[in-house]
């Protein structure tokens, strides 16, 4: 039976009148009434459309295209829905972990300083910071992290595609300018250039990819409200310590957003002193965590980074001492390729002491960081121990909380300008063989 051609004309007016209305009401009820107002809705405008709904196909069609669209209307709106993806898996993931530590914690009164054989406290130190790496890497995950991962994957791909221009270019030289039939699977200068072409156009594009990714960064730290410049975040980039600052303001970040959580079920819960319990000591335990981390990064420079620093300073002294007894003991006229060579491992060595101050002021930084939140982290264990009243924990969590953002700055290492070209690229060499090892 053929359509109303009026009806046809005025699909248009009423499915906008339709939506208009549905949108308004959707959001201005709760999520059971938006459900019927929305399904109500539906079926009216297909009655009005075509007659009878439930017998003309296009009815089921208008069905599939509202509950489709209106969908995001049902989602659940409350505080924790509206965090950052990260955040809701680091409390999935983390929360009995968390719990762990202090159910951990509470045995410390029960066991010896010290004894030979049988468990003590120095053994349950190590089964707690076992357990605290393990809640450093769920809660040191955030889009920050996951940006710095993806730049180091291009710079991968980067160093890759430099090394096949090359490996192409050599291969190059030899190539024949044409081939045979039964020489198909050699390629010709031609070919060769062309392939180095579209490698090089790979490369650039390789580039910008990278320094967008600066900006998504910078981004990404301003809106967790650090005020950092794209020179400071190609600074952290460059360094062996950049990816351990990452991480503590990624967990910095899931931190705060976790303890606003736990403020919520705090004042959920008043009057029940077991839940003031629960979530204050998970509190307790993400301070914990914060200090474990701080310390992991102090032992990272104190123990590998400085370590290998020294290393590579040492290699380089003996190779300047000896490039400068070959100087002395050879003619002039062959002088030009060790100056050159003298000239790279004094490059060298400047670059490495930069790089020492660098980790040591980090290091300094870091340190200062950690002292504040052991003495935070005694006062919430004490707290923990004797009170059980939700408002004052809550009070307490406050002012923890504000004592946390104010921390947020802190780690953050100063920019350290490097004006000299050379000793910027050898500053980002070393990185590289901390990096690798």
């Amino acid at each position: 039976m053929p359509e109303d051609p009026q009806a046809v004309s005025r699909h248009p007016q009423v499915i906008l009148l339709i939506t208009i209305l549905t949108i308004i009401i959707v959001f201005c009820t709760m999520f059971i009434w938006r459900f019927i107002v929305l399904a109500s809705a539906l079926f009216i405008s297909a009655k009005i459309l075509y007659g009878d709904p439930m017998k003309n196909k296009w009815t089921y069609l208008v069905f599939f295209i509202g509950f489709v669209g209106f969908q995001p209307c049902f989602a659940d709106q409350d505080p924790q829905s509206q965090q950052d993806p990260h955040t809701r898996r680091a409390w999935r993931q983390g929360r009995d972990s968390l719990l762990n530590v202090m159910e951990l914690e509470s045995e410390r009164d029960n066991l010896p300083k010290r004894r030979w054989i049988r468990r003590d406290q120095r053994r349950l130190d190590d089964e707690i910071n076992a357990l605290l790496d393990d809640i450093i890497q769920i809660l040191s995950v955030s889009d920050l992290t996951e940006i710095r991962k993806d730049y180091r994957k291009i710079e991968k791909q980067i160093s890759g595609t430099r090394d096949r221009i090359r490996e192409l270019r050599e291969a190059r030289i030899n190539a024949p300018l044409e081939k045979t039939r039964l020489e198909f699977f050699r390629k010709t200068r031609d070919e060769l250039t062309a392939d180095i072409e579209a490698l090089e156009e790979n490369l650039r594009e390789l580039e910008n990819d990278k320094e967008a990714l600066v900006r998504k960064l910078t981004e990404e730290y301003r809106r967790m409200g650090l005020q950092i410049s794209e020179s400071q975040v190609r600074f952290y980039l460059s360094t062996v310590s950049g990816g351990d600052v990452m991480e503590l303001s990624a967990l910095f970040h899931n931190v705060r957003n976790l303890n606003q959580q736990l403020e919520i079920l705090l004042k959920e819960n008043p009057g029940d002193p077991m839940a003031a319990r629960r979530y204050y000591g998970i509190h307790v335990a993400m301070i914990r965590t914060l200090k474990r981390a701080h310390e992991v990064v102090i032992e990272n420079i104190d123990d590998r980074y400085l370590v290998r620093i020294d290393a590579l300073e040492t290699r380089n002294n003996r190779l300047r001492a000896e490039t400068e007894t070959m100087l002395k003991l050879t003619p002039a006229p062959d002088h030009t390729l060790l100056e050159a060579s003298y000239r790279t491992q004094q490059v060298t060595d400047e670059a490495l002491q930069v790089y020492r101050q660098h980790l040591h002021a980090v290091r300094d930084q870091i340190y200062e960081v950690s002292k504040t939140l052991d003495q935070r982290l005694r006062i919430s264990q004490n707290a923990y121990d004797t009170i059980r009243v939700s408002t004052t924990l809550i009070t307490e969590m406050q002012a923890a909380v504000n004592d946390i953002n104010a921390l947020r700055d802190m780690h953050l290492p100063d920019l350290m300008p490097i004006d000299d070209e050379a000793v910027r690229q050898k500053f980002e060499e070393i990185t590289e063989s901390l990096l690798a090892e």
